[in-house]
């Protein structure tokens, strides 16, 4: 059963297993021939500034040129494939309350979906791994309690219940390789769209990791950061093959201080977080902004706009690699050579393998504005 908070209250919505984790019917959005996605390359997706001031959802391909174009009626921050690739989701940046959904094969129109009144979407999401659900990091507001909102793809993306985050402020999500387990980054920050962007309980936060069973939204793990670091807001996360989970944070204390902002995490253990050389913390400047694992999953790179650099570990001894400098560089995507798409702020992207050497520019459109991640499929 998938339990959700329904007209306010807490019920339980009858969904069968079977329903579940069973293959799909032909979604609704699908028309009689179900076309397939485009063949042959990569995808990626990212949001972006026009040269107008309006906002859009973008696809590309691995050269870094536009395929689709999807206008948005705000900001937006990431987007999620579905598992198939035929489908793209963009929700908007937080505390926008909107939703795009659209084909990545032009098999149905665009379309809208909002989330429900007393709730904001945080800018991530993820597809349950048969494809069949969308599940969404929401905010609660006048409770201050974190949710993770369920969608229905085969029924047009209709909202059919709810979880709780198990924390305050859910940010990012994923899926775990086992396809029963999602991962939440609960960042701990207390927000309310009557007050903008505002965090309003820095002193209390409680960043952590909660590990949530799919199919009936109990917690399974909560990996909670020590009291020394609760000012360290867990954002972003990329999952490895072997389930290990890499999250990269934002610092919400004194600029004087230079905490450690990556870590990993299994499930049933502790928290472990890395070390960078003495004279490199201080240029991050407190802020990573994306975090994601190259497609053989032994490397991971994580973006630090603000410092205006990209920095790699190694997943298998947690080794920092290095550096390379990119202005205002912040998404990040695995190549299918196992290296990453780059794109920055500053309408750059770029290519990069894990050796020495400068990035590879693809496209520069400084007319335009690459917003925080990048996402790919294929």
């Amino acid at each position: 059963m998938l339990p959700g908070y329904l007209s306010g209250s807490m019920h339980s919505m009858e969904i069968s297993r079977r329903t579940l984790l069973a293959s799909a019917t032909v979604s609704l959005f699908m028309t009689g021939k179900c076309p397939t996605a485009r063949a042959g390359t990569v995808q990626f997706a990212s949001c972006r500034r026009e040269v107008n001031g309006s906002f859009s959802a973008v696809l590309l391909d691995e050269a870094g040129q536009d395929l689709e174009v999807f206008p948005l009626q705000g900001r937006g921050h990431d987007v999620a494939f579905s598992p198939d690739g035929r489908i793209l989701v963009a929700p908007a940046r937080r505390p926008g309350n909107f939703c795009l959904v659209a084909s990545t094969s032009n098999s149905f129109a665009p379309r809208i979906i909002t989330a429900p009144i007393g709730r904001h979407f945080y800018g991530h999401g993820v597809f349950s791994k048969n494809g069949h659900f969308y599940f969404t990091t929401e905010n609660d507001f006048e409770n201050a309690i974190g949710i993770i909102g369920i969608y229905d793809v085969n029924r047009g993306f209709m909202r059919i219940g709810e979880y709780r985050s198990y924390g305050v402020g859910p940010h990012d999500i994923a899926i775990l390789p086992d396809g029963k387990t999602i991962v939440v980054a609960n960042g701990g920050i207390e927000t309310h769209p009557d007050y903008g962007r505002a965090k309003l309980n820095l002193p209390l936060m409680k960043p952590s990791l909660a590990y949530i069973d799919v199919e009936n939204g109990n917690q399974v793990d909560l990996a909670i950061l020590h009291d020394n670091l609760h000012k360290l807001s867990i954002r972003h996360l990329t999952v490895i093959a072997n389930g290990t989970v890499w999250f990269g944070c934002q610092f919400q204390g004194s600029k004087l201080e230079s905490p450690a902002l990556i870590g990993h995490h299994r499930m049933g253990e502790p928290i472990a977080m890395t070390h960078l050389p003495d004279e490199l913390a201080g240029q991050l400047k407190n802020y990573i902004g994306s975090i994601t694992g190259n497609s053989a999953g032994d490397i991971v790179a994580a973006s630090a706009p603000r410092g205006n650099l990209v920095l790699f570990w190694n997943t298998v001894t947690g080794a920092y690699l290095g550096n390379k400098s990119m202005k205002d560089g912040c998404g990040i995507a695995a190549t299918s050579d196992n290296g990453f798409l780059l794109s920055s702020g500053s309408g750059k992207i770029a290519a990069t393998a894990i050796s020495p050497g400068s990035l590879t520019t693809l496209s520069s459109r400084p007319d335009i504005s690459w917003d925080n991640h990048m996402t790919n499929h294929g």
